[in-house]
């Protein structure tokens, strides 16, 4: 058995890989290296930035990354190499290399704040970076701290930042089981493609025109014949397949009976020309709050026993086994208990759009109340600044600082919060400490709130149109207070 390491290499470029029998690098294209190594033939493969995307390695279980790039999804793309659907191992390992006092040490902490940033928008994301800070780097390197101790605190860091982010998001089993309540409630749609088909194929009218089967009954096909208003010949099929493939003799004239399509588009139009008969008739049940029409069609018809009845079809398939009495005629009497059968209907099916509606105005409420907190949290971080400098200090320097102090202590006091404006807050994500008496209070705001309410009081210092070299902290203060007013009294 051959004990050397059988190395390959995947670029831009091209590849390369060991040649055992001869002892050499032997040259080759990328796509024989990749061949080679999900074969098993390549023990390790060295990569460029080129095998990042578009490259499957379910074989490998270990990845390196010797250089760290400055996306953290670049990163989630390297691990998806071989973290992925046909993975044979049980468990993937993925280890990040870099030289500390190097480029790469202030990489591995820049990629670990993007990460920590984007789990408060789109929630728990997998551990790709262990949580190791610059400075437990330079302890480690220094011998001033242990790679045991290092490694408890990065797994309870880690453990801390796995239930925080969870409990920002729905357990999975919870969602699970929404989803099965919506199946389990959903309504079948009032036309599908085989209502259509059999809409078609038993038309006696269609066949009277001329219009045919071609031989092969499976392909859900009918040509088109004398129908006003189209071509003759032209073809209009349900079936997917049949669209998908074609029919040979049919070049150019199949056309998919869906609605949009120009030629299924007119039969309709022609269908629809020849109007009801007084034995049907079409109601409406309109909902004003969400501008919404919903549609039936009363129906003058014999049940089982032969006994004349109206009933409510919302469907093509509420049609089936239906005699309709052709002689007869609806009054407006017959349709009353029709329309608000319709309009029950209509509000049992929306009720799960009004529900979404009333979540969005609730959505919006805690946007705005976020909003108001980012600028409270900014108008006491700049009083900050302006009790320890200059009170005309120009603000763009004063906001470098004051995201460098906030990148550094990670979590800053801020006061005073009005308790009055704050408790009409709601659907915060960092709640303020407010008192049972008094009139101020004060958040304990952890990086992310600080960033974004040096954000937000970057976006109102732009709106001021002033030239970046003159505006002041004061005059960003003073134009800070009028939005708080002005977003309280919203």
């Amino acid at each position: 058995m051959d004990a050397k390491l059988r190395v390959g290499t995947y670029s831009g470029q091209g590849g390369a890989y060991f040649n055992s029998q001869t002892g050499r690098l032997q040259g080759t294209d990328r796509e024989d290296v990749k061949r080679r190594f999900q074969h098993g033939e390549i023990d390790l493969l060295m990569c460029t930035d080129a095998a990042a995307e578009g490259l499957n390695l379910q074989t490998a279980d270990l990845l390196i990354n010797f250089d760290l790039p400055w996306n953290p999804m670049k990163v989630e793309q390297r691990i998806g190499r071989i973290d992925r659907i046909g993975q044979r191992h049980a468990a993937v390992h993925v280890a990040h290399l870099c030289y500390l006092g190097s480029a790469e040490e202030i990489v591995y902490g820049r990629l670990l704040q993007r990460l920590s940033d984007a789990g408060y928008v789109v929630g728990a994301q997998p551990l790709s970076l262990l949580p190791v800070t610059q400075e437990e780097f330079r302890q480690l390197a220094a011998g001033a701290l242990s790679e045991t101790a290092l490694a408890e605190t990065a797994r309870q860091r880690a453990e801390f930042m796995r239930q925080r982010l969870a409990s920002m998001e729905l357990p999975a089993a919870e969602l699970y089981d929404i989803y099965q309540r919506l199946e389990e409630h959903e309504e079948p749609p009032p036309v599908d493609l085989d209502a259509i088909w059999r809409t078609l194929a038993d038309s006696r009218y269609l066949r009277d025109l001329g219009c045919v089967q071609p031989p092969a009954a499976a392909s859900r096909t009918l040509i088109l014949n004398n129908a006003p208003g189209i071509v003759d010949g032209m073809a209009l099929t349900t079936a997917p397949e049949t669209y998908e493939a074609g029919i040979p003799d049919l070049a150019g004239k199949l056309r998919f009976a869906t609605y949009g399509e120009p030629v299924f588009d007119a039969l309709l139009a022609h269908l629809n020309g020849f109007g009801l008969p007084p034995a049907v008739r079409r109601i409406v049940a309109a909902d004003p709050e969400l501008n919404v029409d919903r549609v039936g069609y009363a129906v003058a018809c014999q049940n089982a026993a032969g006994v004349a009845e109206v009933r409510l079809v919302t469907s093509l398939p509420g049609l089936a086994g239906l005699t309709i009495a052709e002689d007869a005629a609806l009054s407006d009497a017959e349709l009353d208990p029709v329309r608000e059968q319709l309009a029950r209907l209509a509000r049992k099916e929306l009720d799960s759009t009004r529900a979404a509606a009333d979540l969005e105005a609730v959505n919006r409420e805690a946007g705005h109340s976020q909003l108001l907190l980012d600028w409270l949290v900014a108008r006491g971080l700049l009083r900050l600044r302006l009790q320890a400098g200059d009170p005309q200090e120009r603000f763009w320097p004063a906001l470098a600082r004051l995201e460098s102090l906030a990148a550094e202590r990670g979590m800053i006091r801020v006061r005073p919060i009005p308790a009055a404006a704050a408790r009409r807050l709601t659907g915060l994500l960092f709640e303020p400490a407010l008192p049972t008496v008094g009139t101020e209070g004060y958040i304990d705001a952890p990086e992310a709130l600080l960033q974004a309410a040096l954000a937000a009081a970057a976006r109102v210092a732009d709106s001021r149109h002033v030239a970046k070299g003159q505006l002041t902290i004061s005059a960003v203060l003073r134009r800070l207070e009028r939005e708080i007013d002005q977003g309280l009294r919203e």
